[in-house]
């Protein structure tokens, strides 16, 4: 903050949360171990003065079947009922 900074940004795809998933080309080890780090990361911006915007970088399904929105090897599928059972 006092660079003049009020604000980080973090990039977080739903499979930091979910954990493994079938198909998913970048999946943590374990969703614990990336909720550690986005606590880590909190705790560190609230002792610089920085706030935190959480950025949902891929949802379920792909939004545009690229591997970085969480694509899998059948491509864009976020309308599909299953993601949403």
């Amino acid at each position: 903050a006092e660079r003049g900074f009020n604000a980080v940004r973090v990039p977080l795809g739903y499979w930091n949360v979910l954990g493994a998933v079938a198909g998913v080309p970048y999946v943590p080890s374990s969703p614990g171990k990336s909720l550690a780090v986005l606590d880590r990361l909190f705790e560190w911006a609230d002792a610089h003065g920085l706030k935190v915007l959480l950025d949902l970088h891929g949802a379920p399904g792909s939004q545009n079947g690229a591997d970085h929105s969480g694509c899998d090897e059948h491509g864009i599928q976020w309308g599909a009922g299953k993601f949403f059972e």
